[in-house]
């Protein structure tokens, strides 16, 4: 176990202490709770991340899943709507639930936590949105086939949770082997996540 040889000499020290061994320099311990350096600190940027990613899967492809067996694509088609216009509806309607979602999430972390992002709300918001709009666009594709709500329910929970587990939401991805940190990193998630903790706990800009 990693730990036993710090348990072994916190014993070793307590013990002797007891039998009347003096410290020559005493020492004391400081806990630090410090913004930044927190467990909190690291997981509120994650479930940013995840909550993006749900949000946009769940809510666009569904959408166009419903939209397909109550037959409004085809009465759509006859519609002057062109199916740019279309797709561009479901970006610009996650973009407005994205603001609702994301200004909850700070809210509450701030309120709760103190989270208080590094970089400012700024450049989390602009992440936010890229984060939305690819998102949404894989959404758009697990819904652009799929006829029924179940189907799409499995497509989506087939792609969320590997994503979930393995994208350094709950704990960092340094704990992984070196092929499995390889593969992560090209996984839609973790750099979205690994985004935001740049921006909150090392307080990078943008373009890093």
């Amino acid at each position: 176990r990693q730990h036993s040889q710090q348990v072994y000499e916190y014993l070793d020290r307590r013990i002797q202490n007891q039998f009347g061994r003096q410290d020559v320099l005493p020492a004391t311990i400081k806990p630090l709770n410090q913004v930044g350096g927190r467990y909190v600190d690291f997981l509120i940027p994650g479930l940013i991340a995840f909550s993006i990613m749900t949000s946009s899967l769940f809510g666009t492809g569904m959408t166009l899943v419903v939209n397909r067996r109550e037959n409004l694509l085809k009465r759509y088609l006859v519609t002057p709507m062109k199916k740019y216009e279309f797709i561009a509806s479901h970006v610009v309607g996650r973009l407005f639930i994205l603001v609702v979602e994301f200004a909850a999430i700070m809210v509450a972390a701030w309120a709760i936590f103190g989270f208080v992002p590094a970089a400012g709300l700024g450049p989390m918001f602009v992440l936010a949105l890229v984060g939305a709009a690819m998102f949404t666009a894989i959404g758009i594709f697990c819904g652009s086939r799929t006829s029924n709500t179940a189907t799409m329910l499995g497509i989506t929970n087939l792609v969320t949770i590997p994503l979930m587990i393995v994208s350094g939401i709950w704990f960092s991805r340094e704990l992984f082997p070196d092929w499995l940190k390889f593969i992560t990193g090209h996984l839609p998630l973790a750099p979205l996540a690994d985004g935001f903790r740049k921006l909150s706990m090392d307080g990078a800009g943008l373009r890093s």
